[in-house]
């Protein structure tokens, strides 16, 4: 039985039609969004996350999937909005960015406190610290 991978094409595509998916829903994410706060913005800000992930893939040259993976992870982080795209962001890097590690993680969080004008901790093992940008555990 022949199995056929998928590639970093195929991952982008995947991606691509999760993010359709999540704008068609928008509405009603916000339509039911009461907590934290009942601003009405949770699909939106999820949407936007989602959709800076996948340019900042599509940029990608090298089309190997690790590589398209790890570009969708870092794409999530940078432009996650609000605390639903901060949620959103969470789930895109445990799925896609096991390979985002030492060094470049430090790279992201100062990208993040060059981006948002704040200071950004990064933190490894033991207990996470709360109110951080940036939480490793």
């Amino acid at each position: 039985m022949k199995t056929d991978l998928a590639g970093g094409q195929t991952l982008t595509e995947m991606f691509a039609s999760g993010t359709v998916w999540l704008e068609k829903s928008a509405p009603d994410i916000n339509a039911i969004n009461v907590f934290p706060l009942p601003d009405g913005d949770t699909g939106t800000n999820m949407v936007l996350t989602m959709q800076f992930a996948l340019e900042k893939a599509k940029l990608n040259s090298d089309n190997h999937i690790s590589s398209v993976a790890k570009s969708l992870a870092r794409g999530a982080l940078m432009g996650a909005r609000g605390n639903s795209g901060v949620e959103m962001a969470g789930i895109v890097t445990i799925y896609y960015g096991a390979e985002i590690k030492g060094a470049e993680v430090q790279e992201i969080a100062q990208e993040i406190c060059d981006r948002y004008h704040t200071e950004v901790e990064v933190v490894y093992g033991g207990q996470p610290h709360y109110n951080y940008i940036i939480s490793l555990e």
